[in-house]
């Protein structure tokens, strides 16, 4: 399933979460206000956020806050991101859902030059976490497709990058997310992000090769 928000056909078959920089139904120039077009968790740009010429947010230690609201106790999830660092020299935080509150989601990259890919999960049965690419293949000011995926059914995590599953994954057992109230942000809470995020989509399935492809071939003349 596909619609069209206004710039390129993306899966919308189980969106929970979803929100662009660029297009107007998320922000408009001069507001701080930031909508989820799933219509579920609304946000505004904090401390040093700010939506730029190009159409991005532009965090640079600041965050886009949603508050503390629920997460769900997904049994499945699928994560997608589009980011941009600035900064090699530290972890960078790009979504942190409840990680304080010890329930959360967290997705993030290595430290320094070892950049890759990073997803924490607090489950049922407890916290899982851990690389989910490979290392070396981010640098700095330039845009990447990000995400990961985590089923019950599968009881692993791994990670997307660049418009495929990336075939590193963690063992990760358990019945659903843990679920629970946390504070919910993008560009992080517990490890702060300089650089920029365009995308963040949230969906309470696992997405196909060929939905993770079609999504990131949606955008990426955007990018690339």
């Amino acid at each position: 399933m596909a619609t069209n928000y206004g710039t390129s056909p993306i899966v919308t078959d189980g969106v929970v979460f979803n929100v662009d920089s660029a297009n107007i139904k998320t922000i408009v120039t001069g507001s701080t206000t930031v909508t989820d077009m799933a219509g579920n968790y609304n946000g505004s740009l904090n401390g040093n956020a700010s939506l730029t010429n190009d159409k991005s947010f532009t965090l640079s230690g600041g965050t886009i806050d949603f508050g503390t609201v629920v997460q769900p106790a997904w049994t499945e999830i699928t994560i997608e991101m589009w980011v941009n660092a600035d900064n090699s020299s530290a972890n960078g935080g790009w979504l942190d859902w409840g990680y304080s509150e010890g329930n959360g989601t967290m997705l993030y990259s290595h430290t320094g030059t070892a950049k890759g890919i990073r997803g924490l999960l607090y489950l049922d049965t407890g916290l899982k976490y851990g690389a989910i690419s490979g290392t070396g293949i981010m640098e700095n000011n330039i845009w990447y497709h990000v995400g990961m995926k985590w089923s019950a059914s599968t009881n692993a995590m791994e990670g997307i990058f660049n418009g495929q599953y990336t075939g590193v994954t963690v063992s990760a057992a358990g019945s659903n997310v843990a679920g629970g109230g946390g504070k919910f942000d993008l560009g992080g809470e517990w490890v702060s992000f300089n650089g920029k995020i365009a995308i963040c989509r949230f969906y309470n399935r696992v997405l196909s090769d060929a939905e993770v492809l079609q999504n990131y071939n949606a955008l990426k003349d955007r990018f690339v």
